[in-house]
């Protein structure tokens, strides 16, 4: 599964700071048809923590969006 190979990356960037990593959307419904981009959220303890963890995730190849 896609989303468990990328949780994995992700524990490996920033696993220090996060509590829990969770796929959400669509593609995270076995069998329902969804589009091709993986959702997913990431649990802080801080939100103090929000600026270090976005860096790191910049740092590398993702796209951090806050809502």
């Amino acid at each position: 599964m896609f989303f468990l190979k990328e949780k994995k990356k992700l524990y490996s960037i920033i696993g220090d700071l996060v509590l829990v990593i969770e796929h959400i959307g669509s593609t995270s419904i076995e069998g329902l048809s969804a589009k091709p981009i993986i959702d997913m959220i990431i649990g802080i303890s801080d939100e103090k923590l929000l600026d270090v963890v976005a860096k790191k995730l910049t740092d590398k190849p993702y796209i951090y969006i806050s809502l």
